[in-house]
């Protein structure tokens, strides 16, 4: 969705046919802001290549999330995702925290739907191997289908299912995203069975249960993850902000606070979370009564220390000055030149003196934001992931 607002934002600017832009030059603009410079001409040239002609390995069928049983086998359709493999030998190039986070999020999302399509193939591949046991009269023959052909695809389907599920997990970053895991699992692995539709004819005909490898994951083998699924940037003075904080790891986590303290300065306090449930933690932060940032940390199980990266929030309990008298919108290349100073006032405002950070700012700055100063009461609008990149970036500033 985040390319596709962005070239509607930008067709807002044209006067002509919008349908003329070139949408390599789209995506470039989009993935220098994503993910900087270094990799934004190679990413812009692999996403632009399958613009309009992305995979699509799930349907809407009584709503979203059914992943389509297909008929041709996976060599054949595997050469539509190896753009990914390409995608992924980016990552090494990419540079800042808030950069490498937005190239995960976008890595996972493609990762999910190259293994969801890979499923959906292994489920035409089982469908067509049990019509085969059907059809055979034989019992010896039909066990020796179900062993040999059968229960091989069926626990690969296990480790599709498990990497699927895995990489999803990987792109969450809030509680509305939440919503394609439960369609995945309600429409496709509840509702039309495709993971256990055959389950009780394999053991039929093969006289036994199914081994414990065709069970699904219980437990989690990504990486370990810390995610605000609540994260707010602003709060109304005396308002009391509960955060939902997801602190996810192959063990448990041992321990998750919240240090805060106001916008920039002072010692930081801290607030310990209470466990909730699983991998659920919950903290209350004190009334707001002037600005404040906080940041999250967990302890894994191995005594490490994981902040969540960009998890670190800015909240206000008001928007300072700029804010207030600026309007954020989609900013075409042919204005960008006018940002820096823009950045410039980001940058002052919000005491940001490391030089990584700057640059980063006045990045996302240039691809987003146009200035309108001495404007009180100017509506705040604009590109909703370019203003959460330019949150993240002024979230690592720190005095």
């Amino acid at each position: 969705m985040s390319p596709n607002i962005t070239a509607l934002a930008q067709a807002g600017w044209v006067q002509g046919n919008w349908n003329d832009l070139p949408k390599e030059d789209l995506y470039r603009d989009w993935a220098t802001a994503q993910f900087g410079p270094e990799v934004a001409s190679d990413a812009a040239s692999l996403l632009s290549g399958v613009d309009g002609n992305f995979p699509m390995p799930s349907a809407w069928i009584r709503g979203p999330g059914v992943i389509i049983e297909n008929k041709k086998p996976w060599p054949e359709v595997a050469a539509s995702y190896d753009f990914i493999e390409s995608f992924a030998g980016l990552r090494n190039k990419v540079k800042g925290a808030g950069e490498l986070e937005r190239f995960d999020f976008w890595l996972n999302t493609l990762k999910f739907n190259k293994f969801m399509g890979e499923f959906g193939c292994a489920c035409g591949d089982l469908e067509q191997i049990m019509q085969n046991i059907a059809n055979e009269k034989n019992p010896a023959i039909q066990a020796k289908i179900a062993r040999e052909q059968a229960l091989p695809v069926r626990l690969t389907m296990t480790v599709l299912a498990g990497n699927m599920t895995t990489s999803l997990i990987e792109s969450v970053s809030n509680s509305t995203e939440l919503g394609t895991l439960c369609n995945v699992e309600q429409q496709s692995m509840l509702r039309m069975k495709r993971l256990s539709g055959h389950d009780s004819t394999l053991e039929k005909v093969l006289g036994e249960p199914l081994p414990e490898a065709a069970r699904p994951w219980k437990e989690y083998r990504g990486n370990p993850r810390l995610v605000v699924m609540n994260g707010r940037t602003a709060l109304d003075k005396g308002e009391i902000q509960s955060l939902d904080i997801i602190a996810l790891d192959q063990n448990p986590v041992t321990s998750v606070i919240v240090k805060i303290r106001p916008l920039g300065k002072g010692k930081w306090k801290i607030v310990k979370a209470k466990h909730f449930e699983r991998a659920v933690w919950t903290a209350s932060l004190p009334s707001a009564t002037e600005d404040f940032e906080y940041q999250v940390v967990a302890t894994t199980a191995a005594g490490l220390e994981n902040d969540g990266s960009m998890c670190s929030r800015l909240m206000e309990q008001k928007l300072p000055p700029f804010y207030r008298n600026a309007r954020l919108r989609p900013q075409p290349k042919r204005m960008a030149a006018s940002m820096p100073c823009a950045a410039d006032q980001l940058i002052a405002a919000n005491g940001c003196q490391a030089e990584a950070a700057q640059s980063s700012l006045k990045r996302l700055a240039a691809t987003h934001l146009v200035a309108v100063p001495d404007s009180p009461g100017v509506p705040l609008q604009g590109s909703i992931r370019g203003l959460d990149a330019l949150l993240s970036a002024l979230s690592i500033c720190r005095t």
